[in-house]
């Protein structure tokens, strides 16, 4: 009996210590593999992927997926740190309750800053553990808000680019390449890496397929390619315009076949092949 309390506050405190790591992880080192965040959205994408309507919203549900793990756990290894010290070193306003659905409870209040008061603690080493709990709380939260301001803008960018590279597609294929393109490649190269820099820093991005295959980033990347070949017909400006294109292209497939998609050929037109079937554009 006397080894309960210990090996219980040790699993609470292993439980926070990983989960405070992860969220670290998830939220300023996304570019470290094995993530929590990166698991749940792998998982929960190759469950829905494979329907059409529930694909759509297999990045909004992973996103709420990883936040709503964070706070579970968190709640988890606080009720485990309280748990051997109910109902000892806490005061209760309606009578002792069982020991550990009332640490849960308690941990809940405490996560969420709630404060009910109907259980309070009663010694020095719980009052600062529930205190680091509700700081904790709050700032899962600022994190969270955060993440999800940021996350859309950069989700904005990455339809705006499909958007734009269908429209040049469709123009380009009535009226052919216009000459001295090379302002518009350049723009679209710049555009390029920002989604490639987009895809490191929240790469849960790769699981918001879009609505529409014009706003599909797996459907116009190849059209960036074909622009790229057709400046090799212009000027030498145009033609290191183009490289540059297809080299930010290139960077992009590399990141999309190291990081999502998995073993497989690595020239460029078999993984935005690859990248368009895991999207459904094939």
């Amino acid at each position: 009996m006397n080894a309960f309390p210990l090996w219980s506050t040790a699993a609470g405190c292993i439980i926070v210590a990983l989960t405070i790591w992860q969220i670290f992880a998830d939220l300023f080192h996304p570019a470290a593999q094995a993530s929590l965040s990166e698991w749940i959205s792998r998982t929960l994408w190759s469950a829905l992927r494979k329907s059409k309507s529930l694909a759509k919203a297999a990045g909004p549900i992973a996103l709420v997926c990883v936040i709503l793990t964070w706070i579970v756990l968190l709640v988890l290894g606080f009720a485990l740190i309280y748990w051997p010290r109910f109902p000892g070193e806490f005061v209760f306003t309606n009578g002792q309750e069982s020991r550990f659905v009332s640490a849960l409870y308690f941990s809940v209040e405490a996560l969420t800053t709630l404060g009910l008061g109907e259980i309070t603690p009663r010694t020095f080493s719980m009052r600062f553990a529930v205190t680091g709990e509700a700081l904790i709380g709050l700032g899962i939260v600022t994190a969270s808000v955060s993440w999800i301001v940021l996350l859309y803008p950069a989700l904005s960018r990455m339809r705006l680019l499909a958007l734009q590279t269908a429209l040049l597609s469709e123009l380009s294929m009535d009226a052919g390449p216009p000459r001295g393109s090379r302002h518009q490649l350049d723009q679209l190269a710049e555009k390029v890496q920002r989604i490639h820099i987009d895809l490191i820093y929240f790469p849960i991005l790769y699981y918001f397929r879009a609505n529409h295959h014009k706003s599909s980033l797996a459907s116009t990347l190849p059209a960036l390619i074909r622009f790229s070949e057709e400046a090799t017909g212009g000027d030498d400006r145009d033609q290191f315009s183009g490289r540059t294109l297809r080299r930010a292209v290139e960077d992009i497939a590399s990141l999309l076949r190291r990081r999502f998609l998995g073993p497989g050929p690595e020239d460029l037109h078999s993984v935005l092949e690859s990248f368009a079937e895991d999207h459904g554009e094939l």
